[in-house]
């Protein structure tokens, strides 16, 4: 797939996850970003830092109008606006077992940690039954009562974490007051592909893990960034439900596969 037409099909699909993660090129750190949509197209890009910069520079956001489903890095936010970006359960969740873990399961702390894992676990089960049932919202009454809970468990993780400082569960209590809206985005859109977790985008870079453990590392920049480019063609294809070798025979004869 040509690199120009995937990058379009992100910039007009209603949803898109990102992720991005370190790897190794010629010794150095450099960046793998990905993002994902519903349709299965993936799109691939390496860059040398992390930065405002280089996320400007992909070219993927600034024309995209849809909803971004992501970590908290705050770079994201400079691209799409508080009120398109949703933070991803599946990290608050671990975070909150962590404060679990580090308070005590019973201390107040520890408690309310982990009953604020009820509250999210309540609304990702409750959208899943909804798209079971082929529904295309919640129950009003549903709805409101995950609302009314998590504003509940919201408001005491603050008063529980106040006191603490500069503490992993005063930040993590803050974030979940303070960006209720992001995170409870999925139950309101699950609709148009919303969904609770960026596990899409995750797995879309896991394997790259295990590509540096068997070979190590890329040796240059340009390397790396013409594997992503092949990659993103190969592993759109795939969700497509393509082989990789058809995929590639089809490239070569110069009929790439364009279309779901």
């Amino acid at each position: 797939m040509p690199t120009h037409l995937g990058k379009r099909r992100l910039i007009d699909a209603p949803v898109l996850f990102a992720d991005e993660t370190p790897i190794s090129v010629a010794g150095k750190t450099a960046w793998l970003w990905t993002f994902t949509a519903p349709d299965g197209t993936c799109w691939y890009a390496v860059t040398a830092s992390r930065s405002l910069e280089a996320l400007k520079g992909l070219g993927v956001l600034q024309g995209f109008g849809g909803i971004l489903v992501r970590d908290d890095y705050a770079a994201y936010y400079s691209q799409t606006g508080p009120d398109r970006v949703r933070l991803c359960c599946a990290h608050l969740l671990r975070k909150l077992q962590s404060v679990v873990e580090a308070c005590g399961e019973h201390s107040e702390v520890g408690a309310w940690a982990a009953q604020h894992q009820s509250v999210l676990r309540d609304a990702i089960s409750a959208v899943k039954a909804a798209r079971a049932e082929g529904k295309t919202s919640l129950d009003a009454q549903v709805l409101a009562r995950i609302e009314v809970d998590y504003a509940h468990q919201a408001a005491l993780g603050r008063a529980l974490t106040d006191h603490l400082g500069d503490s992993d569960a005063r930040r993590l209590a803050r974030r979940l007051d303070e960006k209720r809206g992001q995170v409870l985005l999925f139950t309101r859109h699950f609709a148009t592909g919303v969904e609770p977790t960026n596990n899409r985008a995750e797995r879309s870079l896991r394997h790259t893990k295990t590509k540096m453990k068997i070979s190590g590392c890329w040796q240059s920049l340009r390397t790396a960034q013409r594997w992503a480019t092949i990659h993103t063609y190969i592993a759109t294809v795939r969700a497509w439900g393509h082989s990789a070798a058809d995929a590639l025979r089809a490239a070569l004869l110069e009929q790439p596969i364009l279309n779901p």
